[in-house]
Parts: C-alpha cells; sequence; structure tokens
C-alpha cells in the first residue's frame, strides 16, 4: 500500500504542520486554528497531527511559541547590545518590518492577549524575553514605576507600525521618523542605567 504524502523526519513533519498552521492562521483567524484544521490544511491525517499536538493548547503554544523564538533568534537584536535604547528600537522596527504579514498577526495577537486567553503562556514567555534583553539598558527594579509595561507599550507600538507598513497602510520612512521621535521622547524621560 502506497502512501500518497512523502516520509517526512519528525521534525520536517512538525515544521510542515506549524507551517499549515500559519497559513490556517493567516485565512481565518486563531478561533479556528484547530489540530484538525491544522490537519486538513497539511494534508495529513488527524491522528498524525493530534500525534504532534495532542490538543488545541499544545498545537497554539508551539505556534505562537514558534514566532516568539524567532524574534528571540535575531541576530541583530541579540549581537548589538551596547546600542542605545532608541537604536534598538528602530533596529526592531526594521526586522519587524521584513517579517511576513502573518508572523506580524501572530505576534500581534501575542502581545494583545488577555488575561483569560490561552495565549497567556506565550505573553508571558515573550515579556521575560523582552524583560532580560532591556535589563542591560533600563533598570526595571530602581528606575521609575512602570517602565517595563512602557517598554511593553513600545514592543507592541513597534510591532503595529511594521504591520501597517507591511500592509501599506503607512510609508516606511514616515514611520520610522515618526517612531524615533516618540521613542527618543520617551526615552529621555528615563533616567540612565
Amino acid at each position: 500500500m502506497s502512501s500518497s504524502r512523502p516520509y517526512l523526519a519528525a521534525d520536517a513533519r512538525m515544521q510542515n504542520l506549524l507551517e499549515a498552521a500559519g497559513r490556517v492562521f493567516e485565512a481565518r483567524g486563531i478561533r479556528e486554528l484547530s489540530v484538525a484544521e491544522v490537519a486538513k490544511e497539511a494534508g495529513v491525517s488527524r491522528a498524525l497531527a493530534y500525534g504532534f499536538f495532542p490538543d488545541r493548547e499544545s498545537l497554539q503554544l508551539a505556534f505562537f511559541g514558534q514566532r516568539v523564538q524567532t524574534y528571540q533568534s535575531f541576530p541583530e537584536v541579540t549581537s548589538n547590545a551596547d546600542l542605545p535604547p532608541v537604536e534598538r528600537v528602530m533596529q526592531l522596527f526594521e526586522l519587524f518590518c521584513d517579517l511576513p504579514s502573518s508572523d506580524l498577526y501572530a505576534l500581534n495577537a501575542i502581545m494583545y492577549a488577555r488575561s483569560n486567553d490561552e495565549l497567556v503562556p506565550v505573553r508571558l514567555k515573550w515579556q521575560e524575553m523582552l524583560r532580560e534583553r532591556w535589563q542591560g539598558v533600563l533598570d526595571f527594579e530602581n528606575g521609575p514605576p512602570g517602565l517595563f509595561p512602557a517598554v511593553w507599550l513600545f514592543c507592541g507600538m513597534t510591532l503595529s507600525m511594521a504591520l501597517d507598513v507591511n500592509e501599506g497602510r503607512m510609508v516606511r520612512e514616515g514611520a520610522r521618523t515618526l517612531l524615533r521621535v516618540l521613542t527618543t521622547a520617551a526615552v529621555a524621560q528615563v533616567p540612565p542605567r
């Protein structure tokens, strides 16, 4: 009996399923991001998909977690820890602008997850990563109250502006100029570390 799908190693099959999840998410949103829909999109049996993702939550955590991991591993951000805060935000904006819209939508869903949303664990992971990345530049423990929420807000604003650029609602140079002005003004209010 011959199979209609080629054999893929487990990591390749997982990636294939996560790519299918991206297509489902982009076309139909988070509410339709289920193991059954991903199996259908990937052209595999539900049993095979459930072998990788026993439930909807594990699928969503893997899918959205992969997007956060991609952001975390941007070498341009991690290797330039000595950049001033404004330049780090500008660099992040440029990297976000180059992501596909589907990834930006996924990151946006994580960013604005509500307290009762299933994406909260991924959001908390991203917040922890962001805190670690910026701790060397900004003193969250001894700085002004609300410093980390302000950084989170700027991350969300940067992400939203990149999505607007990516979809043609903003011109990249205009968004870059606006973001630089806003970030420079905000950084001027924060005492140096």
